[in-house]
């Protein structure tokens, strides 16, 4: 059996980006508001993918109806943004719909992201605590 070069050559580009995607999904885990920021790209691209992937569709509602008993205007907004109808519509569209500004089903969009952070990483998901993190005996450094 032989290789052809062109066979090593996909080969290592499948394997690189393999390695690359490995590497961005640890990012999730960084700790501070970075992380946290990367935690929301990350549902925001699973949520982008649910129109194509059932897959992901079905995690997507899952973490929705878990945070959608507190933020059911919000969850209207996202569901429209995210999953209703084969094409994604624009804000623009949404807002027309809903009777609301653009800004507003952005915002809505990012506060139920922010909401299924906990729901997907657990508490992780809003923090994630510093190990290197040296903390006093006492409270806010005041002597006892």
């Amino acid at each position: 059996m032989r290789i052809e070069p062109q066979e090593i050559q996909d080969i290592k580009s499948n394997f690189e980006k393999v390695c690359e995607d490995l590497e961005a999904l640890g990012t999730i885990w960084e700790t501070g508001e970075k992380g946290q920021n990367y935690r929301i790209a990350f549902l925001r691209a699973l949520a982008e993918l649910s129109r194509e992937n059932s897959a992901a569709r079905s995690i997507v509602e899952k973490l929705l109806d878990a945070v959608n008993i507190k933020h059911s205007e919000e969850a209207i907004a996202f569901r429209a943004y995210y999953l209703d109808g084969k094409k994604k519509p624009t804000a623009r569209q949404i807002s027309r719909r809903l009777y609301i500004d653009v800004r507003t089903v952005y915002k809505y969009n990012r506060r139920i992201l922010i909401a299924m952070l906990p729901v997907a990483f657990g508490v992780y998901g809003l923090f994630y605590p510093d190990i290197s993190k040296r903390y006093d005996d006492k409270p806010n450094g005041l002597s006892r």
